[in-house]
């Protein structure tokens, strides 16, 4: 009966063990699988970024805002032209711009979280040897801190890439809302003066 005893005490050692180890590996991987997949999702973010790139626009831009208006009708299609291009180029920007901004506050929440996970990791593998948790437990969480570590620093990276990419669009949004107000005020001037002209 002893013997059943013991085997059967042992099997619960056994079990608890396992139930903590897996505990121990859940709490300590979960972070960081929602943060790699955070990094997985957000890898085409340069595809997102070049969107708001085109020279072509921006030299178009560049000409509007340098040039000097003519009173004719050429002058005044010009500028329903480059207002029209102008929209269309808003409408890709606020897209692209609307996407990196999701992605920002994605990886900005993964990373709050990632931060607060590993705040709490020392203390928990401390805890682990001072109560003298089997070695399996021990190894686990000393490991889960350098684990964490890294793929908080691979996330901030991501984080610092879309900031940046974030930042652009929003300028670019700045400058095409201030261009298309600036192509609108000159062609109703224009077309205020030659409506004056033509009705002379």
């Amino acid at each position: 009966a002893g013997t059943t005893m013991s085997v059967h005490a042992a099997a619960l050692e056994a079990e608890l063990l396992d139930h903590q180890t897996r505990e121990v590996r859940v709490r300590g991987q979960q972070h960081v699988q929602l943060a790699v997949a955070t990094l997985r999702d957000t890898a085409d973010w340069k595809v997102l970024a070049s969107r708001l790139e085109d020279p072509a626009v921006t030299a178009s831009l560049r000409a509007l805002e340098e040039g000097r208006d003519t009173l004719s009708r050429a002058r005044y299609m010009e500028l329903i032209d480059a207002d029209t291009r102008i929209r269309e180029r808003v409408r890709a920007v606020d897209d692209a711009t609307a996407e990196l901004g999701r992605l920002t506050r994605k990886v900005e929440a993964d990373l709050e979280h990632l931060d607060r996970e590993a705040a709490h990791w020392p203390e928990r593998a401390k805890l682990a040897r001072e109560r003298e948790a089997p070695a399996e437990i021990l190894r686990l969480a000393e490991a889960a801190i350098p684990e964490i570590a890294a793929t908080r620093d691979r996330l901030r990276a991501r984080r610092d890439q879309l900031l940046v990419a974030f930042g652009k669009g929003i300028a670019l949004q700045t400058r095409l809302d201030a261009g298309r107000a600036t192509v609108a005020e000159r062609r109703l001037r224009i077309g205020a003066e030659l409506s004056t002209i033509e009705d002379v």
